[in-house]
């Protein structure tokens, strides 16, 4: 796993709504995808065992190949499948809700979709970003610097109250919130705190990624445990998996995944399309991500024995 994007917010630590990380490896994996297919998220999945990282959206799917092409399947609603950037060498790529983003080898974001909340004409110009993330309402970037810049809605503080100062090293948006990851491994969140997504983020430092998964969000200790806060209606909190060894941590759609060091995936929270009991089973998977109503999954068809000793 040491050579794969992790799916949290910055790389992706992405990852819901996640930007993937900038690094690409050397080998490609294929997309598994489960639950509500309304929007085509299954039957649409690309095929091959060409993709390097993914990351899910409201009601679309985004995944880069080795080149740094973007494939994008779901809702084509604002143009989101149709639209997306037919050039290659791109490094991350992250959804708003019926918008979404995408990082150049250099630095500059490219942005389609809907510009209803500014989405697309308020994207940052110029060079030097190194991760994109964002929510339904905002989008954010972060700067070579580990500043973060905010654009789009400030309804709930989205843009106003987004965190000043450098160092950051992770970004992620969902709902109605951002969060965001210090170099000591301390969370700061911004936005709505309806249901303690900004009182009650875990104080303590030495955090690695964090995930959001609408009103809930995580965060992966240095361990490999999972600490869940927010809303738990659906069991977002309580169900998150306890002990150590996972490795990456996503969410979105009231739904949360976690990648264990074997490669096999925990889901928790909304089961209303499957999203928990359709999980594929077995290991050798190397990202997760998450869609409103759907899942999707890296799978790699390198040997087990292989990968172990590539990951060593």
């Amino acid at each position: 796993m040491k050579a794969r994007v992790r799916l949290t917010s910055v790389h992706l630590t992405a990852i819901g709504l996640l930007a993937l990380a900038a690094a690409i490896p050397a080998r490609a994996d294929s997309i598994v995808a489960w639950g509500d297919d309304t929007f085509g998220h299954v039957k649409n999945a690309p095929k091959g065992n060409d993709f390097v990282a993914i990351v899910g959206d409201d009601m679309n799917g985004y995944a880069l190949r080795p080149d740094g092409s973007i494939a994008a399947w779901g809702d084509n609603k604002a143009g989101l499948v149709s639209n997306a950037p037919k050039e290659t060498g791109f490094t991350a790529v992250a959804g708003a809700g019926f918008a979404a983003f995408a990082l150049r080898a250099d630095g500059s974001i490219v942005a389609w979709g809907s510009d209803k909340y500014g989405h697309v004409t308020k994207a940052p110009k110029g060079t030097g970003f190194t991760a994109i993330a964002g929510c339904v309402f905002a989008g954010y970037a972060l700067r070579f610097d580990g500043s973060i810049a905010a654009w789009g809605d400030d309804g709930h503080g989205h843009v106003t109250k987004v965190p000043k100062g450098t160092g950051f090293t992770a970004i992620v948006g969902d709902g109605l919130n951002g969060y965001a990851l210090r170099a000591d491994g301390s969370i700061v969140a911004w936005g709505n705190d309806s249901v303690g997504q900004i009182t009650n983020a875990p104080k303590e430092t030495g955090f690695t990624a964090i995930a959001a998964g609408g009103v809930a969000a995580f965060a992966l200790r240095a361990d490999g445990s999972i600490v869940a806060w927010g809303n738990d209606k659906v069991g977002l909190v309580s169900n998150a998996p306890k002990g150590t060894g996972f490795t990456a941590i996503a969410g979105r759609g009231h739904t949360g995944y976690a990648l264990r060091s074997d490669g096999s995936i925990a889901v928790w929270g909304n089961d209303h399309f499957g999203q928990v009991t359709n999980a594929p089973k077995g290991t050798g998977f190397t990202a997760v991500a998450g869609a409103a109503a759907a899942s999707f999954a890296l799978r790699s068809s390198e040997p087990a024995a292989r990968r172990r000793e590539r990951t060593r």
